[in-house]
Order: structure tokens, then sequence, then C-alpha cells
């Protein structure tokens, strides 16, 4: 590429082409490459910006995290990722960033482009909502067999945050009694077992047990096992259930139909 058409990288307020020895107004620099390395979290694709555009190092950082969370939004419906994870720290930057007054323009119209809103769903689930929340971990308990949302769900975040804060409540007696029973009924863990395990894994020991106590696998029909054993069912027949998976469940004794 001719020196006109290499990109401009700005550092420190000092302008640096790419593939250049030197720093215009500058003596030769010392060599310092900016890779992985020096920016462990992340590493810089330099060619984020296009040719002959200027940008700091926060400009490619931006345009990182930025191709992320398109990525993210693309697999999973929405651009709030979950707290706690790297992109999910970032984008809660973002919004402060935004009501501090100190977001650029630019950036910020990109975010709305890419659909990202500047309240977290957290921030919008109150307590107002709790009879609204305890739908969803239905339709989650009905379509999974259980109700032990992943505090980070990617398909649903504020599912995941809500069921984290309900164990909170509970450990500081802030639910009432119908609120207990409700999540009872759906077969909500305040005390979710720490021990090694899927959610699969553990269903199948209970139904294991049950099936040594009672001596048969006809599981009662409206409880948290017997929905879990339906979802089983419905996953092999439309062959969603690993064969590592089907030969746990016929190993104890588990029909499955035939796909």
């Amino acid at each position: 590429l001719p020196p006109s058409a290499m990109p401009v990288l700005v550092v420190c307020g000092v302008q640096a082409r790419r593939g250049s020895g030197c720093v215009s107004g500058a003596a030769p620099p010392r060599r310092h490459s900016l890779s992985a390395r020096n920016f462990p979290r992340r590493s810089l694709a330099l060619n984020s910006l296009p040719p002959g555009e200027e940008g700091t190092v926060g400009d490619l950082l931006f345009a990182s995290s930025l191709s992320e969370l398109a990525s993210y939004k693309e697999k999973h419906g929405h651009a709030s990722p979950p707290l706690g994870t790297p992109l999910g720290r970032w984008v809660i930057t973002q919004r402060r960033l935004r009501r501090e007054g100190r977001m650029d323009g630019e950036k910020e119209a990109q975010l709305e482009r890419l659909g990202f809103t500047w309240e977290h769903p957290f921030d919008a689930v109150d307590a107002d909502d709790w009879d609204d929340m305890r739908e969803r971990l239905a339709e989650f308990q009905a379509k999974n067999g259980h109700a032990n949302v992943k505090k980070k769900h990617d398909a649903d975040p504020a599912l995941g945050f809500w069921c984290n804060e309900q164990r909170v409540a509970f450990r500081e007696r802030r639910l009432d009694e119908h609120q207990i029973d409700s999540l009872h009924s759906l077969g909500f863990d305040f005390d979710p077992p720490k021990r090694c395990g899927s959610a699969f894994m553990i269903n199948l020991r209970e139904l294991t047990a049950f099936r040594d106590e009672n001596g048969h696998l006809d599981v009662e029909p409206g409880t948290p096992l017997a929905a879990w054993c339906d979802a089983q069912r419905k996953a092999h027949l439309k062959g969603q259930l690993s064969e590592k998976r089907v030969d746990y469940l016929r190993g104890i004794g588990f029909e499955l139909p035939d796909p």
C-alpha cells in the first residue's frame, strides 16, 4: 500500500502510520506492539477501522467489543449479556458513560443501531413484577423439567438474576409464605446443591432414588420430576438427546419412545 493509504493510529496524541518506522514530528520510536500481550483481556485487531481513518486505542477496543456484542445478539436475540462476564461488564460501562454524559455521540448511535437498550433488563424488574417473573419461571420449568435457572442465563438474563434474588430474599426472610409456597410448587430450590453435576445428572439421580425407593419409574404426574421425565421423552423424539444421556436413562430402566 502507498503511505497515504496506510491506516493511522493515534497513541498518546501522536499520529503513527502502521507499517512506518517513525512518528511525524518525533524521533524514531522504540518498538512496542499493540498485541494481546499488552492488552491481555482483548486482542486488538488493528484492521478494525477502515484504511485512512484515525482511531485511538479506545476506539479499537470499542469496535472489538461492539462486534462481540453484535455476535452475542445474533445468537441470543438480545444485547444484554449477563453480569459477571467480560462482555456484561463492558455494556455496564457503556450505560454508565452515557448516564454521566461522557459517551461519544457516534458510539451511542452505533449501540442504538444494534438495538442496545440503555436500561438493563435487571433494572426493569421491580417488586410489582413478581407474579410476571414467576410465570416466566413456570414456562422455563415446563420446557426444561426443572426450575433451577442459572444466574448467568443467556436466553433470559433477567430471569436468571431474578431467581438468584429470590434465594437472597429467602435467606434474608423477605419472601412471604405465599411466595415461598408458589416457588416450591415449581420445584424451585432455595439452596441448590453445591455438588458437581448438570441439571440432567441431578434429576437422573433423583429419578434413580425414586426407583430404588418405589421399585418402579411411574412418577406421579404434575410433579417437577414428572415434568423432567416428559422433557426427556420429547427431546428424544426430536433427536435432541445425546447417546450418552439415552444410555444413562435406559440403564436405570427408563423407557424412551422410538424417534
